[in-house]
């Protein structure tokens, strides 16, 4: 009986972690797909600005949309996920994924497909090492989210002091510092996405272990992945560009 219970128990985290990386996969897929397909459009109907590293005004305004419409459509999917009201959480989340497929266009339409490529297996690496790490974890990893918390709001509280100095700063001055303090703040959020995803890792082998497994508390958890995802794959992008240059 007891080995029975067991194993039932086995297979329902099992589950709940496979549920958890399908929608995840599945929201990753369909922004990959749309943004190939973003591509393709530019490319063909506006060869002539591509070519020359711009974009045509139009595009602008669809970026604008797009940009409020993931911000707002993510944050519908998590309330709705949360209290498991999966109707009410897919619509907006689809529509989020495929926005943030347009958004990261903007990026990858001018870079090789190679380098794209090395981003996509070193973010799928890092997560990988996170989920191991996390996912089995004896000790509660709770410090890391405050760790995490703790770097974003030092990073804001740095951006905006940055800020307001750089109003009384002028010339060489000014730009050294805007740009000292806008690494800084990239490497701390960096970290604070790597500490957070560990964290959130954990939560998933907790969750399942205390019966929360519905389908919609496993989209909420699939959600906070893929944003994490999204970001480190941009970052990496962009540290693989850099060096490039």
């Amino acid at each position: 009986m007891t080995e029975q219970v067991l194993k039932t128990g086995v297979s329902e985290k099992s589950k709940f972690t496979a549920k958890v990386f399908g929608f995840m996969f599945i929201g990753l897929l369909i922004t990959a797909l749309v943004a190939l397909l973003t591509s393709f459009l530019l490319v063909k109907l506006a060869p002539e600005d591509i070519a020359a590293h711009k974009f045509p005004a139009p595009f602008a305004i669809v970026v604008i949309f797009a940009s409020i419409a993931y911000l707002v459509c993510m944050i519908i999917t998590q309330i709705k996920a949360s209290q498991n009201k999966m109707t009410g959480a897919l619509i907006p989340g689809i529509i989020a994924t495929i926005s943030m497929g347009i958004l990261v266009s903007v990026v990858t339409i001018f870079l090789e497909w190679w380098i794209i490529a090395s981003a996509f297996a070193i973010t799928a690496t890092t997560f990988a090492v996170m989920f191991l790490i996390g996912y089995f974890a004896k000790r509660d990893l709770s410090i890391l989210a405050l760790i995490g918390w703790g770097l974003l709001s030092g990073a804001l509280i740095i951006g905006c002091l940055t800020g307001i100095f750089a109003i009384f700063l002028r010339g060489n001055a000014a730009l050294w510092t805007i740009a000292s303090t806008s690494l800084l703040i990239d490497g701390a959020l960096l970290i604070y996405v790597l500490l957070i995803s560990v964290f959130d890792m954990q939560r998933i082998r907790k969750l399942s272990e205390a019966g929360y497994t519905s389908n919609g508390i496993a989209l909420a958890m699939a959600t906070s992945l893929y944003v994490d995802f999204i970001y480190i794959f941009l970052r990496v992008l962009a540290l693989i560009a850099r060096s490039r240059n």
